[in-house]
């Protein structure tokens, strides 16, 4: 069976797509994405919602360019499909869905924050110019889980690597009703 994109929407600096038709368990489904020089850009995808068969996949609006997205089920060790996105197009597609497709494009806008719990999850609060420099403040959410290990790159709208340094100046446990 074809996987479909049922609906397209962008905010927040990311783009969140809805696949239809996906026939790959939950917890085997990866997700892969690259500009067409091979650049890798950072993705994620969730199972939307309770249908078996629909995900969002998250990644960053690049503007321009386009990319591949490649579903791979890890349980068959074979890619399932691929799915090429235009970002200029999907920019109109997005407007589009808002009109048409209002309360679903709302629905998956901002679909990551719903895992902040089962993924890392990064804000930024404020940019501050210093010079040639800059300084990102920004907040870092970990997962429930002991094995949290974090490493942070930081890349500029061509998704080449910009060297940084980050510094820690706080360490945090917020206290949730059924645990730290």
């Amino acid at each position: 069976m074809k996987i479909n994109v049922d609906c397209i929407c962008r905010g927040s600096g990311k783009m969140y797509i809805l696949l239809k038709n996906v026939e790959v368990d939950a917890s085997s489904i990866q997700v892969t994405a690259s500009k067409s020089d091979g650049t890798t850009i950072p993705s994620s995808i969730y199972p939307y919602e309770s249908n078996d068969n629909q995900y969002v996949v998250v990644l960053p609006d690049l503007g321009t360019g386009d990319c591949d997205i490649q579903i791979k089920d890890l349980s068959a060790q074979y890619a399932y499909a691929a799915i090429k996105i235009c970002f200029s197009k999907a920019k109109w597609a997005s407007r589009l869905n808002y009109k048409i497709k209002n309360e679903l494009s709302h629905s998956i806008r901002n679909y990551d924050d719903k895992h902040d719990l089962d993924v890392a999850s990064m804000r930024f609060h404020e940019f501050i110019e210093d010079g040639d420099e800059a300084i990102l403040r920004c907040s870092v959410k970990l997962p429930q889980r002991n094995d949290n290990k974090i490493a942070i790159k930081c890349f500029d709208i061509s998704m080449t690597r910009i060297q940084i340094e980050p510094i820690t100046t706080d360490d945090i446990t917020i206290p949730l009703w059924f645990a730290p």
